[in-house]
């Protein structure tokens, strides 16, 4: 049963349950962050999955269109990974959608610190949502650069 948490400009926030809902969930981050670079299938998942809050925003005719994961680093100190959203849809605020969100989640969790390892090319995203770059990260795929962020929530 799909469990839609919120709707927003016709869109709802949905925390995927059954298969069928975590097989589009994750089809979309591999599409998006995974495929355009050559890797299989699976590289899209690690292995905090079982334990993360999982966030996909879906069109009004069940379409998922963005995505996004929030997992415990420490109990004060979560982490935002794999968010994605739909070509056709960014700079609609989809990712804004699932960043709030994942932040409602963080601190109704009291906790004290967000990060991500953010690609440079959404850094100016992230800084608008309060982030600060604290630090380099890995380049992956031998081509994406990252930067660290946090925001003290």
């Amino acid at each position: 049963m799909l469990e839609i948490i919120g709707t927003v400009n016709n869109f709802h926030v949905v925390r995927p349950q059954s298969p069928e809902e975590f097989d589009d969930y994750f089809d979309l981050r591999w599409r998006i962050l995974r495929a355009p670079w050559h890797q299989s299938r699976g590289s899209e998942q690690d292995e905090f999955e079982d334990a993360a809050e999982h966030i996909s925003i879906q069109t009004n005719e069940g379409r998922t269109i963005g995505v996004g994961r929030l997992h415990n680093l420490n109990p004060n100190e979560v982490q935002i990974r794999y968010m994605a959203v739909e070509e056709g849809y960014r700079g609609q605020g989809i990712g804004e959608l699932i960043y709030r969100h994942l932040e409602t989640v963080a601190k109704n969790r009291n906790i004290k610190r967000i990060t991500v390892n953010a690609r440079v090319s959404v850094v100016g995203f992230y800084e608008r949502l309060g982030f600060q770059v604290t630090g380099e990260v890995h380049t992956l795929f031998d081509e994406i650069k990252h930067k660290v962020m946090e925001k003290v929530i």
